[in-house]
Formats: structure tokens, C-alpha cells, sequence
């Protein structure tokens, strides 16, 4: 379960899931390699939920969490390193390393099509429960 770990658990778990190096990942978060690898040892337990300093690090592990929850296992990181229409047929961990605003539009976007998953499967069941047989 993810919502025990701190976050530099689950960014070291998200470079493991997502086969993606210290680099990539610090790229990502929008900080140097230096600064991302005190990330990954620091000890958080006595600090807030968004340890200081690490604000960038917070959109990353949501896009991780909503990748989670919309293709989860295996599918997730095919989908993050495929091409999607959605994205302008670019593949979104690229999208994602062009800016950090980027990175905030993708996670934005995982948990809307999320969202509009959820909502497009419960109007389904609602209509088969109102189907009656004759």
C-alpha cells in the first residue's frame, strides 16, 4: 500500500516500477541528481507529509499513485513510455520532462480520465440495474 510510505519511499519505489534512474527521475522533479539523491535518504519521519524542500517531488508521486489506480501492474508503466493521442502522440514520460507544468497536466489528466472512467462505469450499472426483463 502506498499511502504508508514517505515520499522518498515512493520515489525510490516509482524508479524501481518505472525502470527509471536517479537522473531521469531528478529531471523529472526539476532539481539536480545531487539534490534528488538526499532526497531518496532522507529521514522524513519527523517532518510534514511534503517535507521541506521537496515540493517537486509531490506532482511526480501523484502522476505514480494515479497511474496506480488507472493501469495498474505492469500496464502502468507501458503506458506511461508509449505514445497516446492524448498527448499529441508523444509519450507522456516525455511530456512530463518537458516542464513541471507539464508534469502537473499529466497527473491532472490521469486523475480526470480516472474520474471519467469511474463515472462512465457507474452510469452503466445504474442503466443495467433500471433494465427490466419482460
Amino acid at each position: 500500500m502506498t499511502e504508508d510510505l514517505t515520499l522518498p519511499q515512493l520515489l525510490r519505489r516509482l524508479m524501481l516500477d518505472w525502470g527509471i534512474g536517479a537522473d531521469q527521475a531528478a529531471a523529472l522533479c526539476r532539481v539536480s541528481p545531487e539534490v534528488f539523491g538526499e532526497w531518496l535518504v532522507r529521514d522524513v519521519s519527523a517532518e510534514g507529509t511534503v517535507p521541506s524542500g521537496m515540493d517537486n517531488a509531490v506532482p511526480l508521486v501523484a502522476v505514480y499513485k494515479r497511474l496506480q489506480a488507472f493501469k495498474p501492474g505492469e500496464e502502468g508503466p507501458k503506458w506511461l513510455f508509449s505514445a497516446h493521442p492524448e498527448f499529441g502522440n508523444e509519450k507522456p514520460i516525455d511530456v512530463m520532462a518537458s516542464s513541471l507544468e507539464n508534469l502537473y497536466w499529466v497527473s491532472y489528466w490521469l486523475d480526470s480520465s480516472r474520474a471519467a472512467v469511474n463515472a462512465a462505469t457507474a452510469d452503466a450499472a445504474e442503466r443495467a440495474e433500471n433494465i427490466r426483463l419482460d
